[in-house]
């Protein structure tokens, strides 16, 4: 069985923001500054490459880590037409 998009984007996802949450804890308890971290300065906005799939899995990531940063997605469909779709 081939791999899974959706899975694999979860995985990726997952990790990458319970690493940064697990960071600013550790720099919070360590009184830092956040600059001394790689992963917890979160980023504004999520631009997924797809549409409404590919945002719900990262919407659902964030929910479930209890982040709030919108997300929206780019999906060429058709030739020279690209859509954008943002679920916020």
């Amino acid at each position: 069985k081939g791999a899974n998009d959706y899975d694999s984007m979860r995985e990726i996802l997952t990790r990458r923001f319970s690493h940064g949450l697990e960071e600013v804890k550790a720099i919070q308890e360590s009184k830092l500054q956040f600059s001394a971290g790689k992963f917890s300065n979160f980023p504004d906005l999520i631009m997924m490459d797809g549409g409404k799939g590919q945002i719900n899995i990262a919407l659902e990531v964030l929910r479930d880590l209890n982040i709030n940063i919108p997300v929206c997605g780019l999906s060429i469909i058709m030739k020279n037409l690209l859509l954008i779709e943002a679920l916020i």
